[in-house]
């Protein structure tokens, strides 16, 4: 039976607590299993040197991929609500993501408590203190071009210039945005964890 609230996806307000619950669960859930199985092996043959404990060993390696993405996400956290709506009220009905994480193949991570998406770019705020804006920008683009979905990405650190700018724009709604706009949203959600 459906409670009339849709889901919570990425992208969506609301995202990243949900994704560090589910992972939460799934990583006990995998991790007691594993232990059941290693004990469970102990008590029936006497011994670790049993099928049991090679399942239950590997069994680990999908807890320990859980748990280290668990961690590089448990430090970022949603925007307050009344930030949250500052920013809407500026967007309108336009292509506005909220809580988008990337993972840097270098290990570190590009918070984006919003992304906006218009037709005349890409514009972010981002919350990295050690992230360098350019750096940033270049490597969200890379996958854009990898997608055929390349648009100028304006990456910026302080929330008052990102609304200035964001501000600045002529209004735009998610119902009339070029195809365009909604393929570019599409590649970053489909980076984002």
């Amino acid at each position: 039976m459906n409670s009339g609230r849709s889901p919570v996806t990425i992208g969506h307000r609301g995202y990243l607590k949900k994704r560090k619950l589910k992972l939460f669960i799934r990583s006990l859930i995998i991790f007691l299993g594993a232990a059941g199985l290693i004990v469970t092996g102990y008590f029936v043959t006497g011994t670790l040197k049993n099928w049991f404990t090679i399942l239950g060993l590997v069994t680990a390696i999908p807890f320990a991929m859980m748990l280290s993405t668990l961690i590089a996400m448990l430090k970022y956290k949603a925007p307050e609500e009344a930030e949250y709506e500052s920013v809407r009220k500026i967007t309108g009905n336009g292509v506005l993501d909220t809580e988008i994480l990337i993972a840097n193949k270098d290990g570190a991570s590009f918070y984006f408590p919003y992304v906006y998406f218009h037709e005349d770019g890409i514009f972010g705020y981002l919350v990295n203190e050690k992230a360098d804006p350019e750096k940033t920008s270049e490597y969200v683009r890379n996958y854009l071009r990898l997608n055929d979905a390349d648009a100028p990405f304006t990456v910026e650190k302080d929330l008052a210039a990102f609304l200035n700018r964001i501000g600045g724009l002529s209004p735009s709604d998610r119902e009339t945005v070029p195809e365009k706009v909604l393929r570019e949203e599409g590649v970053v959600r489909a980076i984002s964890m």
